[in-house]
């Protein structure tokens, strides 16, 4: 667990930078089915996510883990203020990682990255005063990152 938290405070110091960027090409919205029972979380912002229902909650200093009561899988959800884009946080994960996914599901605007050598797959999302960051594990584990994609689906802003 220790690791997933230091690669999350590596991510997020990366991920405030603004600096000019391209312009993101037009996004498709997809429409992904959920499959699985769960309950909302809701933040004091509005936004709110689905958790599995067979998942427990184990808090950290730096955000909230939903996962599996033996931790092998899971998701860390941590929230950051300022003043961020979707472009910027692609291009701070383009410099880092190499490279950068956008998606739009239910009108949110993702850009995701997996990052092998801590075997996780990476989600964020603007808010209105700030971005929140999704950490799903592990990545590697296909049955985990369609439940990634279905929980990412279940995302609501306000």
């Amino acid at each position: 667990m220790k690791k997933w938290i230091a690669l999350l405070i590596c991510v997020m110091m990366m991920v405030p930078g603004v600096a000019a960027f391209a312009e993101v090409a037009e996004l498709e919205p997809i429409t992904i089915e959920v499959n699985f029972d769960g309950s909302d979380v809701a933040f004091e912002d509005g936004f709110s996510v689905k958790v599995p229902d067979a998942w427990m909650e184990f808090e950290t200093e730096d955000g909230v883990t939903y996962g599996t009561e033996d931790e092998s899988a899971g998701m860390v959800i941590l929230f950051r203020e300022g003043e961020v884009t979707i472009e910027s946080m692609a291009e701070n994960i383009i410099a880092e990682y190499g490279a950068a996914n956008y998606v739009v599901i239910n009108g949110i605007e993702w850009v995701t990255f997996t990052d092998t050598e801590y075997d996780v797959l990476v989600a964020a999302a603007a808010a209105s005063d700030g971005f929140y960051q999704f950490t799903f594990y592990p990545a590697s584990d296909e049955a985990m990152t369609n439940l990634a994609t279905q929980i990412m689906a279940t995302v609501k802003n306000g």
